[in-house]
Parts: C-alpha cells; sequence; structure tokens
C-alpha cells in the first residue's frame, strides 16, 4: 500500500500499474492512470487497519485515508484495499473506496472527528499531515 502510494506522490505511474493483480490490471491502462492523477498533490496518508496480509496468507487488506488536493480544494480518500500474493509479490486487487470534500478541513479543532472521516480524531489523522 505504502509503495502504490509513494508512486502517486512522485508520479510514478508505471509502479501503480505494475502492482495491479493481473485480472485487475486488464481494466486499467498507464496512460489513462497518468491522466487521472496528473492534477492532484497527495498530501497525507494514515494507515488506519491491517487485516491478515502476514507471510503465510494468501491476501491481506489495508484500510487507509489519504488527503490530497485538487484545485485548490482538499480532498479526502478512504479505502479498504484487497491484496493478494502472486510469486511472492502483493498486488492491489481492489477496494471499497469512499471520497469526500471538505474546504474547510483546515479549520477544523484538533480533537473534533476528522473530515475524511475515518472515524478518528483530526489530530490523529489528516491533521497529522499537516
Amino acid at each position: 500500500m505504502r509503495s502504490r502510494y509513494s508512486a502517486y506522490v512522485k508520479k510514478v505511474f508505471s509502479h501503480v500499474y505494475n502492482s495491479y493483480h493481473p485480472e485487475t490490471k486488464k481494466h486499467f491502462a498507464l496512460d489513462a492512470i497518468e491522466r487521472q492523477a496528473e492534477h492532484i498533490n497527495w498530501v497525507g496518508l494514515t494507515i488506519n487497519e491491517v487485516e491478515m496480509g502476514l507471510e503465510l496468507d494468501a491476501e491481506g487488506y489495508v484500510s487507509f485515508s489519504a488527503q490530497y488536493q485538487m484545485n485548490g480544494q482538499s480532498h479526502y480518500l478512504n479505502e479498504k484495499s484487497r491484496f493478494a500474493r502472486v510469486d511472492g509479490e502483493w498486488l492491489y486487487v481492489n477496494g471499497e473506496t469512499k471520497f469526500s470534500s471538505k474546504a474547510s478541513a483546515e479549520k477544523v479543532g484538533r480533537n473534533a472527528p476528522c473530515p475524511c472521516e475515518s472515524g478518528r480524531k483530526y489530530k490523529k489523522c489528516c491533521g497529522a499531515m499537516v
């Protein structure tokens, strides 16, 4: 998960594409990923929960919150991603995704619920990224 996020931040979209599961990759094209992400500035990533994904597991789940900026506004992505191990490598299969946009996120109190809707306090979530 962290390597995919870092690839988005550094705009190394070939890594994003190559880290898709073979069945998932059939639905994506590298140039489409590049076009979709070219106007996004990723600000921070918070891993909220990890399920399975240990050495002997064939699959695992990562729940995360990510903050990004687009067109001068803060946006939030919450996802529970599913990964599968293929030939010893973890590959992204799919995820349950929820997007939100809160233009006034900077005005949220430190102890208030995070506007990204992760269920955590702002200071322990997106506020820690500011």
